[in-house]
């Protein structure tokens, strides 16, 4: 009985673990799109997307990261150390979440500069972001689905993202 009531709680953290990540990907979609449009639009128009985009952040895209990093937390704490040292695609996935958590840092500070000044054009860095959060669900699916395949292939979508971030993060400074 006890086995089944754990096996039914994981289940849920799971379930609540992708629809969490399912919803904080499409908002970092969605928020990075308005910028990008934002950017492109007249000032009263541009103002506006970075209102919708500020208010997706706070109804959508906090609430589930928030959601997607406690049930993912509570699920390693129930498997255990010892699964999670054994299973090296959980440290890549790992990896992967803390970038999007970057990124989304990233891009709440863009919100929050585009309520306060003008916009500026757009750049190649704000092409760039408008798709990454596709990147990210690419990758992290990779991870999960192909969890058996050696270490080395499977760090490709890691080094792939890893290079963008480093990318986006070096001239992000300028460019929001």
């Amino acid at each position: 009985m006890g086995i089944l009531v754990m096996m039914e709680h994981n289940m849920f953290l799971k379930y609540m673990h992708i629809v969490g990540f399912t919803g904080w990907i499409g908002a970092l979609y969605f928020i990075t799109n308005l910028l990008s449009s934002a950017r492109v639009k007249e000032d009263q128009e541009g103002k506006l997307f970075a209102e919708k985009a500020l208010a997706i952040n706070k109804k959508i895209a906090n609430p589930a990261m928030m959601i997607t990093w406690t049930a993912g937390l509570l699920m390693l704490y129930i498997y255990g150390m010892l699964w999670f040292k054994e299973n090296g695609w959980m440290h890549q996935k790992l990896l992967l979440i803390v970038y999007l958590t970057v990124f989304h840092l990233y891009i709440k500070r863009a919100i929050n500069q585009a309520g306060k000044q003008p916009l500026k054009p757009i750049s190649t860095v704000w092409y760039v972001a408008d798709k990454l959060p596709l990147i990210f669900l690419l990758s992290i699916v990779f991870l999960a689905v192909f969890r058996q395949l050696p270490p080395i292939i499977a760090g490709i979508p890691v080094a792939i993202v890893s290079i963008i971030m480093l990318y986006i993060t070096y001239f992000w400074k300028d460019k929001t």
